[in-house]
């Protein structure tokens, strides 16, 4: 029994390590300590309050730059070196950005994050190293286009080893430091670093058998797997897809009812679209995500005969293969770019108090090359609860659970979709009335 209870204590262990979820900041510690004024560590005007509307404490920021950690080499840096995806949930009420402090293998990095759907290799020229390189990398989160933006909790995930390489792909980072708020009066919560699960839809390796071209209007549709030969970045088997501008080809079978974001590579040189068909609490809906050149954001739900479309522009060329107004050695990049979307939250951008329920198919609108179609697992935390609410269930978790009364011995409880209720539910398996189940006295 003993090298049992070893055995598994050591696979929990294990288990904890490879996933592991770093919290910086969740606000249910009461205080505001870890904050501080940029460049000014004298003064620490921020509040840490309750939110009806988040279901948690949370810290207020009442406007200007605010730093949470700090840079590479100080005492109050975080110094992660081994989670790379993070994750915030914040209230605006105007213009703002997130600044993520990077220590990689080419110096001091700045990953900016704002409001509009643009991508700069260079976006500031004034944020230089000693060498002259530029350190500052924009990836455009949007969220402006919609009447109700202001005052509304948004959740954003990023993939910062993959923002970071979509501008520099032969950099690579060696720690995350830090995370800065600069802009107009924000609420802020549930900061944190973490390594997401991956379920890998297509990589280029599984051969064409589950793909479909669903349009060919000039006829030349095809598709292949080739090698991606560049320099830099390099994907080696990526998929290519040729022929007439208005040939669709999709993905099927996806089926995912647990993850909530989706990510792609791509390598376009001209506008493209794609389309994930999803089920949600409010029945079937298309997520729409274009890349037209477009630099402002827009967007919005479109009523079609047979569906409701959630569109979402993806913004300027980058997206394309391009970052804008940059030049490498010269010659304007074509580098892969890496496109993280929150599935749950840009239904929720349109329709508050829709939910996703399942992601059923990727499909794309284009010419050119396409790689690493994955779902990525969200941290619990990232999704709190309605004020007074214990269990909902959405959050696919039943770690709040435990059983109380094991015997006889098989009891269990798992977190499933139920098809009567359309919602996510505790199911508990076990002896009828001799087994019992808790949640709370933990």
């Amino acid at each position: 029994m003993r090298r049992y209870i070893i055995g598994l204590l050591v696979g929990l262990l294990l288990s904890t390590l490879l996933n592991a979820t770093t919290v910086y900041e969740d606000a249910e510690d009461g205080n505001v300590d870890q904050w501080r004024i940029l460049n000014d560590s004298s003064v620490n005007p921020f509040q840490n309050v309750y939110s009806n509307s988040n279901g948690s404490r949370v810290i207020y920021l009442n406007g200007g730059s605010r730093i949470l950690g700090g840079y590479t080499g100080t005492s109050s840096a975080w110094n992660n070196r081994s989670e790379k995806t993070i994750s915030w949930r914040l209230k605006v009420y105007d213009r703002y950005t997130i600044f993520v402090l990077l220590n990689t293998t080419k110096g001091l990095r700045y990953l900016f994050y704002n409001d509009l759907p643009r991508r700069y290799l260079f976006h500031n020229e004034s944020m230089q190293d000693a060498e002259g390189h530029p350190t500052a990398i924009l990836t455009g989160l949007g969220g402006r286009n919609s009447s109700d933006w202001k005052g509304v909790w948004k959740t954003y995930t990023q993939d910062l080893e993959q923002d970071l390489k979509n501008a520099e792909p032969d950099n690579d980072i060696v720690s995350v430091d830090g995370f800065i708020y600069s802009g107009s009066e924000a609420y802020i919560d549930d900061i944190l670093l973490y390594n997401p699960e991956e379920t890998v839809y297509e990589n280029g390796e599984q051969g064409l058998d589950r793909w479909h071209i669903i349009e060919d209007a000039g006829k030349g549709a095809a598709m292949s797997i080739t090698e991606d030969n560049q320099t830099l970045n390099t994907q080696a088997h990526v998929l290519f897809f040729e022929g007439d501008k208005e040939s669709i080809y999709r993905l099927n079978d996806i089926n995912n009812s647990v993850d909530q974001i989706i990510q792609w590579k791509s390598k376009f040189y001209h506008g493209y679209e794609v389309t994930i068909d999803v089920n949600t609490t409010l029945g079937q809906r298309s997520l729409f995500y274009v890349n037209r050149g477009q630099r402002d954001i827009s967007g919005g739900l479109i009523e079609e005969e047979n569906r409701t479309v959630i569109f979402h522009e993806l913004g300027h060329g980058p997206l394309a293969g391009v970052n804008y107004d940059t030049r490498l050695n010269g010659e304007i990049n074509n580098f892969w770019q890496t496109v993280t979307r929150d599935l749950q939250q840009d239904i929720r951008n349109y329709e508050p108090e829709n939910r996703l329920l399942s992601v059923n198919s990727f499909q794309i609108h284009g010419t050119g090359l396409l790689d690493d179609i994955k779902m990525l697992s969200r941290p619990i935390i990232a999704q709190p609860m309605p004020e007074g609410t214990y269990e909902d269930a959405e959050d696919g978790s039943s770690s709040r659970w435990h059983v109380y009364d094991n015997d006889p011995a098989g009891a269990t409880f798992n977190n499933v979709y139920d098809d009567t209720r359309k919602s996510r539910v505790i199911e508990f398996s076990g002896s009828g009335m001799e087994n019992g189940y808790e949640i709370g006295s933990r």
